[in-house]
């Protein structure tokens, strides 16, 4: 006998509308969660769990240079990263034990600011027009 295994894999792909050629940019086993693209296009930031807990990671368009940016501990889960309009700041969510904080940090991954205070309804976050407003689903504003 034989024995198949279904084996799901959460990638993330790049797709030309024109050919409509799909071409992987990264993946893995684990899952590539919530890709964002740099608002020039170059590069692509996403969370992903391939190293255990999820992590935030930058990787080119062409899926050169996969970078992990954060390195928290297992019980710590960034979550939902996204750019700032100039592409110099990513900003994410981090979670743990029902809490959420908001961080941001330099697109390397240097400088990381912790930039509101704990709350458990930050959600999604998102930049607003003004690189100085960050804005999220549920409805807080701060200021870095």
């Amino acid at each position: 006998g034989s024995t198949t295994v279904a084996r799901q894999e959460f990638a993330i792909y790049r797709i030309d509308l024109v050919s409509g050629v799909e071409t992987k940019v990264v993946g893995y086993v684990n899952g590539e969660h919530q890709p964002q693209w740099s608002p020039d296009g170059s590069e692509i930031v996403f969370m992903s769990a391939r190293e255990g807990s999820p992590q935030i990671y930058r990787v080119n368009a062409d899926g050169a240079d996969l970078a992990r940016l954060t390195d928290t501990p297992r019980q710590i889960e960034n979550v939902h990263p996204c750019w700032s309009p100039d592409g110099t700041k990513i900003l994410w969510t981090a979670t743990w034990n029902g809490g959420q904080a908001l961080y941001m940090m330099n697109r390397d991954g240097s400088g990381t600011t912790r930039t509101n205070i704990h709350s458990s309804d930050e959600g999604q976050p998102h930049w607003g027009v003004s690189t100085t407003l960050l804005l999220t689903d549920g409805g807080v504003a701060a200021r870095p």
